[in-house]
């Protein structure tokens, strides 16, 4: 129950911070960001260490990484200048946070995949 409620906490909070991706335009803004970045790739870390045993964590990251997330982060990259000027060491932390969840989006996806094509075979 409790792990239940703390995914239904993790996708209100990045939700709450979907639409602003684009509008940083101070440093306590973008610290704010990253650190959620931050927090979804900890949530990726939990469900690949689990070896993808985790479902309840695997599934909130998917669905934090592919319906708010991935949109975020392509606003993240437009505005790199502008994030960089603000502050060079919060936006290298970002596009670290940036690359590892998208890394682990591409590794849960390949292990979904192949078991998908195992199951298919087995019929």
């Amino acid at each position: 129950m409790f792990r239940i409620l703390k995914l239904v906490i993790i996708v209100f909070y990045f939700a709450s911070f979907y639409s602003f991706a684009e509008n940083i335009d101070d440093k306590a803004q973008l610290e704010k960001m990253v650190v959620k970045y931050e927090s979804a790739v900890e949530l990726s870390k939990e469900c690949i260490s689990s070896k993808m045993k985790n479902i309840s964590s695997c599934k909130a990251f998917q669905k934090i990484y592919l319906f708010e997330l991935k949109d975020s982060f392509a606003a993240f990259t437009t505005n790199l200048g502008s994030y960089i000027e603000l502050d060079v060491d919060i936006t290298l932390r970002g596009v670290a946070a940036i690359t590892s969840a998208s890394e682990a989006a591409l590794d849960i996806y390949a292990h979904n995949k192949n078991i998908k094509t195992n199951n298919s075979q087995e019929q």
